[in-house]
């Protein structure tokens, strides 16, 4: 072989599984392919680069699998693309700016909202922001005065989400809706989605809203009273002094 000749590496190939200490995690490619200790050092580099480019697939993955999407009304726009900087941890709307998108027609006194879950468990927050001078610049009322407990990592469709009348909204109205998605340790997701009120909006299709492996309930707010009465019959909270103890902001001691 001339000192110009293209690099070939041996393989040896064995009818039977070779010894442990023939094999190492880059020094084999199956049960039956050995590639001898002195060339191991070409092929370390090559197994780094694949174990890393396949601990960023899985990352990715998961990252995308545990973030929500809007559905109904259609959000600003898609907040996946980080090629436009949009992430769904930045605040109010996720990257997408108002008016930069889409817009849906939407009732005046309310309607309904599709989204996709990416937990099996969240607490869900919609907000509804006026436009104002061409824009929309904050989110102050409420469409969930009771925070929603979400169950399910499917599609969940709510289509009882009430516009308080004291807003006098009429027709034509250019608005935005905050959605927030709130994880089981604390961090925030937002998207959005514009929206124009009409008289006569059309009904979301099933595609667009549609609860599939997916739940919802309000949390209520939980008294004193009712927090005593729910296992003091007998006088075990009395005895224990929970009847002095302060509610925390879910209701519990």
């Amino acid at each position: 072989m001339s000192r110009t000749s293209q690099l070939s590496l041996p393989v040896l190939l064995t009818s039977s599984p070779p010894s442990s200490s023939q094999l190492s995690p880059v020094s084999s490619f199956s049960r039956f392919v050995v590639i001898p200790r002195c060339y191991r050092h070409l092929l370390r580099p090559l197994a780094k680069m694949f174990t890393t480019q396949a601990l960023l697939t899985l990352a990715a993955a998961g990252l995308s699998s545990a973030h929500f999407t809007l559905k109904y009304p259609e959000w600003r726009g898609n907040t996946f693309d980080d090629t436009l900087n949009y992430t769904q941890w930045s605040w109010p709307c996720g990257g997408p700016a108002y008016g930069s998108g889409n817009r849906t027609d939407w009732p005046l006194s309310g309607g309904s909202l599709g989204v996709t879950l990416g937990h099996a468990y969240n607490f869900l927050y919609i907000n509804l922001g006026i436009e104002e001078n061409g824009t929309v610049a904050s989110f102050p009322t409420s469409l969930t005065p009771n925070p929603l407990n979400t169950t399910g990592s499917g599609t969940l469709c709510l289509s009882d989400l009430l516009v308080p009348s004291d807003l006098n909204i009429t027709a034509g109205t250019n608005a935005s809706l905050q959605v927030i998605k709130v994880g089981r340790s604390g961090q925030a997701q937002y998207n959005c989605a514009d929206i124009r009120f009409v008289e006569d909006a059309p009904e979301p299709t099933e595609e667009q809203c549609a609860t599939d492996d997916g739940a919802y309930f309000a949390i209520e707010p939980q008294s004193h009273e009712e927090a005593n009465a729910t296992d003091g019959e007998d006088g075990d909270d009395a005895a224990s002094g929970d009847e002095d103890r302060p509610l925390n902001d879910e209701g519990f001691f």
